[in-house]
């Protein structure tokens, strides 16, 4: 029986002078979306115009300001489920569930949170015997907007 014998391993150290080789390199990463000076066209050249990237935008929304109010008719979920409960008949859960693509959860967490709480609106409600309907009572305000119902 023999006995094989090994050296230990290398350690290899991070402050070694040696220049990176060519397989630890990475590309630069491109953070604008501009074209360089070169590449935008003169003012009075129209035929070699090439189209202008976008510029990054900033990732945060800007708020709504006072003066300019929300549009009526922008399609959003939340218009679309309000305009829902807005009808005369109501709107039960399933039927929420298919306007916004929400789960049962999220669409009654948006009447408790978001059209009760914040926005203050009067949701009233009557149980059937598969179903519960759901409705915005139209011209009252909340009891904890301090109106009376």
């Amino acid at each position: 029986m023999t006995l094989k014998t090994t050296t230990p391993p290398v350690r290899k150290t991070h402050n070694s002078k040696a220049p990176p080789s060519a397989s630890t390199v990475k590309p630069p990463v491109k953070t604008h979306l501009t074209q360089p000076a070169a590449l935008v066209p003169a003012k009075g050249n129209k035929a070699s115009a090439k189209p202008a990237l976008l510029k990054p935008q900033s990732r945060t929304a800007a708020a709504p300001t006072a003066a300019a109010p929300m549009s009526a008719s922008r399609d959003t979920t939340q218009a679309r489920l309000i305009t829902a409960l807005k009808h005369q008949d109501g709107a039960t859960i399933d039927q929420l569930m298919h306007l916004s693509g929400w789960q049962a959860h999220s669409v009654r967490g948006f009447i408790s949170g978001v059209l009760r709480k914040k926005l203050q609106l009067v949701v009233d409600h009557q149980r059937g015997e598969q179903c519960t309907v759901y409705w915005i009572r139209e011209g009252a305000t909340s009891v904890a907007a301090g109106g009376a119902q």
